[in-house]
């Protein structure tokens, strides 16, 4: 399948998180991403170390859900605001896999999902030290935590929900031990289903017409990832900072016509933004449909693993 990058819409993306820069993407994050509000919570209740391992192990079950990623999260955050987050792997896993249970957005491959928790424990030394010291770990060996937690899955350190597992044990340790740091710029985005989706709305990536972009995108999405990394190096914004912004609204290419998805992103963003550059980012994110006027999708949240 053709896949390409289109430079010119590169070149204009890297000016508009250019303009927009860090500090008002941290900004967004905080007044926005309820996820980062949901980890926060569930680790100021346990503590930053076993907040951030369950936020992750969480993170890498959560594909193919059965609701949006919004309710999926206010379901972790109220589920551990009753139930204890251990500081253990094997404790945090078990507690996971209860949630799993107990949330019906996880019902599509529960089985599997259960086994990929089991599984996740033979990364336990680095999980442990995850626990003990998570900025250090978090921060300052990211590497080694995504390599272990790829090999104990089989996967590779870029997969989708390995770096995205990263973001959110970041995310509870945002919210306690590690506030107003930025992730590491090496880590990529994660291409999910609004990653893909406004990769394609945006103009960034072109795929052939008589497909699906979004799963035409996630089925390749190292074209993305590529893409996204040189609008991160040009911007001085981190990949997973960036999956912030289009995490935020990416919702709205995939489910409603152009002019009011544009709408939609403007009232989304312009409380954080501003009135001049929450139009900008609406009007470049939505040249073109992905989703209800283009291809039938799916009603669950993700598709991939």
């Amino acid at each position: 399948m053709e896949l390409s990058v289109s430079a010119e819409r590169e070149l204009v993306l890297s000016a508009l998180f250019s303009e927009i820069g860090a500090a008002r993407v941290m900004r967004l994050e905080d007044e926005l991403d309820p996820q980062l509000a949901f980890a926060s919570d569930v680790a100021r209740r346990w503590g930053a170390g076993p907040g951030s391992l369950c936020s992750m192990l969480t993170a890498l079950v959560s594909y193919r859900l059965a609701m949006r990623g919004e309710e999926w999260w206010r379901c972790f955050r109220d589920f551990f605001l009753e139930h204890q987050c251990p500081p253990d792997p094997r404790g945090a896993a078990a507690a996971v896999g209860e949630f799993l249970r107990s949330c019906k957005g996880g019902v599509v491959a529960r089985g599997v999902k259960l086994r990929r928790l089991e599984r996740a424990l033979s990364a336990g030394p680095v999980l442990r030290r995850l626990v003990e010291s998570p900025s250090d770990v978090i921060l300052g060996d990211h590497r080694g935590l995504l390599s272990s937690l790829a090999a104990s899955l089989g996967q590779r350190p870029e997969d989708k929900t390995i770096v995205f597992s990263l973001k959110m044990a970041y995310y509870a340790c945002r919210g306690t031990s590690c506030p107003g740091v930025m992730l590491p710029a090496d880590v990529p985005i994660p291409v999910d289903v609004r990653v893909s989706c406004v990769s394609y709305s945006s103009g960034l990536v072109d795929v052939p017409l008589d497909v699906d972009p979004v799963r035409a995108i996630m089925s390749h999405p190292g074209i993305a990832r590529h893409a996204w990394s040189t609008i991160s190096r040009a911007s001085g914004i981190p990949p997973l900072h960036i999956d912030t912004v289009i995490w935020a609204v990416g919702w709205a290419p995939r489910e409603l016509e152009v002019d009011e998805a544009r709408a939609a992103i403007h009232r989304s963003l312009e409380p954080s933004l501003g009135t001049r550059l929450a139009a900008a980012v609406a009007r470049e994110l939505t040249v073109r449909a992905c989703g209800s006027a283009r291809a039938p999708r799916s009603r669950v949240e993700d598709v991939d693993e």
